[in-house]
């Protein structure tokens, strides 16, 4: 017995087969667009300093607390979409002592949000918080501009993290 099921306008469609006394073999193709759906889900830390240079530097992360999907690489700093959907995307960073936060977004080389501010004695955090609609292969990452008055602080207490995840797969 064979059934094809094309299920292009339909999701989160449950499928129960029960079988008895028979021994014929029951293949089922599940297809539409709907239905190839990954989950993703990333958390990253960085516990070091970064101080800036003259050229802008891709953040990279040596912890890594959750990568479902596999879709970023700690030891780059990117992720890669490997479905089509809208992601959230959330990042923390925290000031280094007498030095500017410059941080970007950043979408295939475009900006797509940034944290800025100004060098002072006291400690600052800043937080950020983007939607964007991905198609696959498309990356993103954090940089720290270009100038050696910037910096970012981080130690055990993980000051600097970066978190995605999808919200809605193939949404267009």
């Amino acid at each position: 017995m064979s059934m094809l099921l094309d299920l292009t306008k339909v999701s989160n469609i449950y499928i129960t087969t029960r079988i008895i006394n028979t021994d014929d073999p029951i293949n089922i193709n599940v297809t539409g667009p709907d239905l190839v759906k990954r989950k993703c889900a990333f958390s990253a830390a960085r516990s070091t300093v970064m101080l800036g240079s003259l050229e802008s530097q891709v953040i990279t992360y040596d912890k890594l607390m959750a990568n479902k999907g596999k879709s970023f690489d700690r030891n780059t700093g990117i992720f890669t979409a490997q479905t089509p959907g809208i992601y959230y995307f959330s990042f923390n960073v925290r000031s280094y002592d007498g030095k500017h936060i410059g941080i970007t977004l950043m979408k295939n080389e475009e900006t797509t949000t940034a944290i800025a501010t100004d060098a002072g004695d006291r400690k600052v955090a800043q937080s950020q918080s983007i939607m964007l609609q991905l198609e696959v292969g498309d990356r993103v990452w954090l940089q720290l501009g270009p100038h050696k008055e910037y910096a970012i602080y981080s130690n055990s207490f993980n000051y600097v993290t970066f978190n995605g995840f999808l919200i809605y797969a193939n949404f267009r």
